[in-house]
């Protein structure tokens, strides 16, 4: 299985549609900061499932804030990241994470990529894909799963 995941779009939805017609994936996630521009993808590519939380900039949307999810044998704990204070340990993410009995934490916020193990927990920030910071390249993230259960996470420009 292959997971495309971004976050913090800002309205960009073009570049994630240039991405997924040149790389499609079996499963999209974004995490927040547009909901809008997931439903877009959801619409130009209705074959790939999209599953959407909500960020700090998406004051309408119905969209859950938090969402754990099961995909190919894992648990997946999605959240825009917005209600995390991230001081170099991201401590409450990694508690709710394991909490949550999850494999993979997945959040946004920060527009900076962020790929690290914690145990045996994978922490993964796709970064920003419109408005990356510290002078970084836009960036999104792809997961890949064996059928083995195994996990190949990476951070891509572009």
């Amino acid at each position: 299985m292959k997971i495309a995941v971004f976050s913090d779009s800002h309205s960009d939805v073009m570049r994630i549609i240039g991405i997924l017609k040149k790389e499609p994936a079996d499963l999209v996630l974004h995490l927040g900061d547009m909901v809008r521009d997931a439903l877009r993808l959801q619409g130009a590519f209705p074959e790939i499932p999209v599953l959407i939380v909500k960020g700090n900039n998406d004051f309408l949307s119905t969209a859950p804030s938090e969402r754990v999810e099961r995909v190919s044998g894992l648990t997946l704990f999605m959240t825009h990241g917005h209600r995390y204070p991230f001081g170099y340990e991201a401590k409450e993410l990694y508690r709710d994470a394991v909490g949550q009995s999850a494999d993979i934490a997945l959040f946004g916020h920060t527009h900076v990529p962020c790929l690290e193990r914690r145990g045996p927990l994978l922490i993964l920030n796709p970064g920003s894909i419109s408005l990356p910071r510290r002078g970084l390249k836009p960036s999104w993230a792809r997961i890949t799963i064996d059928e083995a259960g195994n996990v190949t996470p990476e951070i891509v420009e572009g």
